[in-house]
């Protein structure tokens, strides 16, 4: 199978051979484009839903009426208003798979069917009915979807890991620690206001910034402007903006007017928020990046892996898929010999399931509850069929993995 990179990423390599090599400081100012656009769409696009969805974003939830009740964050989205920005979630999911249950109408906005509480609420550990959530995604997994559009060096779940160790890499000569984080604000303070000023000027489109104590939040930024007061970084007058999946808006009840439709937005995704370096400070933030954005050469793509080497019948839910471009769903369709669909089944893939995907899952009853369609391959009648399992890839694309004909005698 042929490498596979970004859409974005290989029309710039054509338009390189028409207008000549690109320099060093372009590549990396493309790519710095490219994740920046990502971010601020996961967190701008318009979409309504055609039901009311009700969920709870606590990661533990017990159901959303009783997460409700014991003053945990429930979220109420209703049917029929205009949103922005997908919603905050700990689904691990990109923008790819929460967006395949909409179909953007002649104004852009994504007309969604088949959102469920379930595939929203609580974490992703499918431990329960609770806590089954796999479309879209917090602020960790934002940072991590629009970075994938341009690199793969990089393997952080949670804030908290979010280290040189797991591909984020410090911005600035600032202390730090490189497996897990136990308080961020503590390391602020031992570096001192002067080394941490100085990494905050450096940031740059693209780049992150993390905080992890109690609590924790990573926010992409889109624009730095430092600002002197003599020699020194004037802490109140610099800032940064960012974009950031958070719920904020959402409990604030945040709203504008579309100029396109004159209808009111609720906003959910925060984009272009200011933050001064001394909010920085005070909340222990360490500004991040990836080797993509600071180093030209091409980023490391491996080829799709499949485990399973010949296909037949017997194989379609069996074996794994593994690649370094982060998956985001898993789709496999089956055609009868008129091309038609006769069975179709969605996996939305977790952070443990983003580089090696198990083809199992697809007959997991406890997946099946979050699997939209389904497979059952022993009620297919005799005859000819064809089978393709495709892959939505954190670069952008769609894949396909698997491909074959097979017989039901």
């Amino acid at each position: 199978m042929k490498r596979l990179i970004s859409i974005l990423l290989l029309a710039a390599i054509l338009l390189c051979g028409c207008s000549g090599k690109k320099s060093d400081e372009e590549i990396l100012a493309e790519r710095r484009d490219i994740a920046e656009a990502h971010m601020r769409y996961m967190m701008s696009v318009l979409w309504e839903s055609d039901v009311d969805i009700s969920y709870s974003r606590e990661s533990g939830s017990m159901g959303p009426e009783q997460d409700e009740a014991g003053g945990g964050v429930v979220l109420h989205l209703k049917a029929g208003t205009l949103y922005a920005g997908m919603p905050y979630t700990h689904g691990g999911g990109g923008a790819e798979s929460f967006l395949s249950f909409g179909t953007p109408d002649e104004n852009g906005v994504y007309q969604m069917s088949g959102l469920t509480t379930q595939l929203l609420n609580g974490g992703s550990g499918s431990k329960n009915s609770f806590n089954t959530a796999r479309l879209s995604n917090d602020c960790a997994d934002a940072v991590y979807w629009a970075w994938s559009r341009v690199g793969t060096s990089f393997t952080f779940s949670v804030t908290n890991n979010m280290t040189a160790e797991r591909g984020c890499l410090p911005v600035g000569d600032y202390k730090t620690e490189s497996n897990t984080y136990t308080g961020t604000r503590e390391l602020v303070k031992e570096n001192g206001d002067e080394v941490m000023l100085a990494a905050y000027a450096l940031l740059q489109k693209a780049d992150a910034v993390v905080t992890s104590n109690n609590a924790g939040h990573a926010m992409m930024i889109a624009r730095n402007n430092p600002v002197k007061n003599g020699d020194a970084i004037d802490p109140e007058a610099s800032y940064v903006l960012v974009h950031e999946q958070f719920t904020t808006n959402y409990r604030d009840g945040l709203t504008y007017t579309d100029e396109k439709t004159g209808r009111t937005v609720y906003q959910l995704g925060g984009v272009d928020r200011k933050y001064t370096y001394a909010q920085l400070l005070k909340k222990g933030y360490l500004p991040i990046t990836i080797k993509e954005l600071v180093d030209p050469a091409e980023p490391e793509y491996m080829d799709i892996q499949d485990s399973v080497k010949e296909h037949s019948v017997d194989t379609i839910t069996t074996g794994s898929i593994s690649t370094m471009m982060k998956i985001d769903m898993v789709t496999v369709t089956i055609t009868d010999e008129k091309g038609e669909i006769v069975q179709e089944a969605t996996v939305f893939t977790t952070e443990k399931t983003h580089i090696m995907f198990r083809m199992e899952l697809f007959e997991d009853r406890l997946e099946a509850q979050v699997t939209r369609g389904s497979l059952d391959i022993d009620a297919l009648a005799p005859g000819k069929y064809h089978c393709k399992t495709t892959c939505s890839l954190g670069t952008g694309e769609t894949a396909t993995v698997r491909d074959f004909d097979f017989t039901v005698s």
